[in-house]
Order: C-alpha cells, then sequence, then structure tokens
C-alpha cells in the first residue's frame, strides 16, 4: 500500500510538474527536445508517434533526447520509470513541428522613412518567405541595435514588428532576420529614423518672424519678444509719444498759418489812412506774432519727425544686429580695386 502512494505520488509530480521545454532545430537536421528532472526519477522513456501512426519508446537518463526525424507532423510524451523499471505515468502527447529552417527572404520595396519621437508604436508589416514562430528580428547601425517591443510570427510569408523608436536612435539601420540554426539574412539601409521638427521650435520660429515684421512698423516688438522689456517701453513709449507730437504739431502749424495769411489780408484790405493806424499796428503786430508761432510749430514739428526716424533707424539696427550680422571683403591691387559688403539674417 506504501508503495502504490509513492508510485501515485511519482506519477502526479511527472504529470504535473514535468515541463516540456523548446523544440531546438539543429543545423544538421537533429530535434532535441528538453524537459525539467523530476525528483528521484532516473530513467526516462519517451515515446514518439510517427506522422504513420507507429509509436517508438526511446529511453534516457538525461533530461533531453536528440532525434533525426524527416519533416512532417509529430506527437510525443514523456514517462519516468522506477529503479526496479516500472513505469510509473506518461504526460499527455505533445506536438512537435518538424520543419527545415532556411534563410529568411523579405520582399523588396519595404524599406521605411520614419520621423522621431513617435507617440505609439510603429508598426512594420514584414512580407518575404521562410519565416518561423521563433524568428528573431533587430536592426543595426553603427555602434548600436535596435530591438522591437514586440515580434509577432503571422505565417511563413508575414511577420509583424513594433518599433517605438526615441530620439537618441536617429540614424540609418540594416534589418537582420534570423531563423533557427544561425539562419541569418542582412538588408542594408532598410530603416531610416530622422528627427521630426519640433512643433515648439516651429512655433517659436514664426513668432520670431512676426515679431520681426512687426518690430519694422511699431519699434520694441521684437525687443519684447527677446525679453528686453526696457528697451521694449523705450521705443514703443518714444515712438508713440513722438508720432503723436508730430501730429499735433502739424496741425498747430497749419492753424497759426492760416491765422496768419488771415491776418496778412486783413491788413491789406485797410484803407490808408491816418485813422487805420491803430488797427493796421495792432494787425501787424498780431500777424508777427502768429507768424513766430508757426515757424515754432514747424520747428517742433520737425524735431519730432527727425526724432521718430532715429528711433526707427535705430530699432532697425538693434534688431538686425540680434539676427545677423554685416560681412565686409575689401581687395586691391595695381589695376583695380574691390569690396564686397554682405548681410545675412537669422530667424
Amino acid at each position: 500500500m506504501r508503495n502504490f502512494f509513492k508510485i501515485l505520488l511519482y506519477s502526479l509530480l511527472l504529470i504535473y510538474s514535468l515541463v516540456i521545454g523548446a523544440e531546438e532545430e539543429k543545423p544538421n537536421g537533429q530535434i532535441e527536445i528538453k524537459w525539467k528532472p523530476v525528483a528521484n526519477v532516473e530513467i526516462y522513456r519517451v515515446e514518439l508517434k510517427y506522422p504513420d501512426g507507429k509509436i517508438k519508446s526511446y529511453e534516457v537518463k538525461e533530461e533531453k533526447i536528440s532525434l533525426e526525424l524527416e519533416i512532417g507532423e509529430y506527437e510525443y510524451r514523456i514517462g519516468n520509470l522506477n529503479k526496479l523499471g516500472r513505469l510509473k505515468g506518461f504526460t499527455e502527447w505533445h506536438q512537435l513541428h518538424v520543419i527545415i529552417a532556411k534563410k529568411p527572404e523579405l520582399n523588396k520595396g519595404q524599406n521605411r522613412e520614419i520621423t522621431v519621437p513617435v507617440r505609439e508604436k510603429v508598426l512594420l508589416s514584414l512580407s518575404g518567405k521562410n519565416f518561423l514562430q521563433d524568428t528573431k528580428v533587430f536592426f543595426r547601425s553603427t555602434g548600436k541595435e535596435l530591438k522591437p517591443v514586440q515580434t509577432q510570427y503571422d505565417s511563413h510569408e508575414h511577420l509583424l514588428v513594433h518599433l517605438k523608436p526615441g530620439p537618441e536612435d536617429i540614424g540609418s539601420y540594416s534589418i537582420v532576420i534570423q531563423n533557427t540554426g544561425d539562419k541569418v539574412t542582412e538588408y542594408k539601409d532598410f530603416l531610416i529614423l530622422k528627427k521630426s521638427e519640433d512643433p515648439t521650435e516651429k512655433e517659436n520660429k514664426t513668432a520670431s518672424e512676426h515679431a520681426l515684421y512687426r518690430s519694422l512698423l511699431y519699434p520694441g516688438t521684437e525687443q519684447w519678444y527677446r525679453g528686453e522689456r526696457t528697451k521694449g517701453h523705450i521705443l514703443t513709449g518714444s515712438t508713440v509719444f513722438f508720432l503723436f507730437s508730430y501730429f499735433y504739431f502739424h496741425e498747430q502749424r497749419l492753424k497759426t498759418n492760416l491765422d496768419y495769411q488771415g491776418d496778412v489780408i486783413a491788413l491789406s484790405l485797410l484803407p490808408l489812412d491816418y485813422r487805420a493806424f491803430p488797427a493796421a499796428f495792432l494787425l501787424f503786430q498780431a500777424g508777427q506774432d502768429t507768424r513766430q508761432t508757426t515757424r515754432k510749430n514747424l520747428k517742433l514739428e520737425k524735431y519730432a519727425l527727425n526724432a521718430l526716424i532715429g528711433i526707427y533707424l535705430y530699432n532697425t539696427y538693434d534688431v538686425f544686429s540680434n539676427r545677423g550680422g554685416f560681412s565686409f571683403s575689401y581687395s586691391s591691387d595695381k589695376k583695380e580695386e574691390s569690396f564686397q559688403l554682405g548681410y545675412s539674417i537669422r530667424f
């Protein structure tokens, strides 16, 4: 009774603890089956069911067996024997597919160009032939490798490769496809990862251009964009002040000039009589005062205009001196002299 329970326990251990390892395909066509060891078992029995239904048994002491098989569909199961050579039990039947590993091949015209960084994984659909379930895919560049997040086997002619490259992966890559048995194929310059234009940089560039154009009309805008707020305040405020002053003194000059012309006309209409002398004197004096005021307004108008021109010239110089620079070259010989003047602007 005690031996019965020991046999039952070993059988349960074999059925539930025995994990079948990977079916490894060798270059010489041999198939190697591995499994985890079971305690207190010295001999394993492997039963192999051939495609025609025949079953062959093999006994081994190690937790593996090498078999030379032809292409086809097989089934196998593993049992264990005690020290007396009695069978304790078998695992369930497992499928075994025997195929010939060949070099994987890709169809032409599948090269890809991807801008990075990417928000989500990029899916590469690879079509070709000789793909296996354990086919490995990775990308190789000078001094670095890019491994897929996932390689999904779809069929012998189709693989799905999931990538998520980052900015550090920018470059040109070869694709390396490897089957069992060191069957490797490499395609040069298959994948090109290039840097995408940063939306922030694009927005900054656009804002910089707009600031330049506005600054040519409204001095101080460019300085505000550069963060020079004090200078921007001074330029903008000075422009508004002198622009208002120009139009104010211009209107005052026109008004006083009309008053002066009225005084002159009124003076010319007075009769040549000594009794009109006081009125003529007053009109003459008023005309002289109006004329002086007109000249004063004209002078102030010119000052305001010159100040505006100076502000615009300084603003233009300040804008372009911070965005580029002048280049000057001069050459001279006995026959002729020449010079070149250039200017560059950066955004």
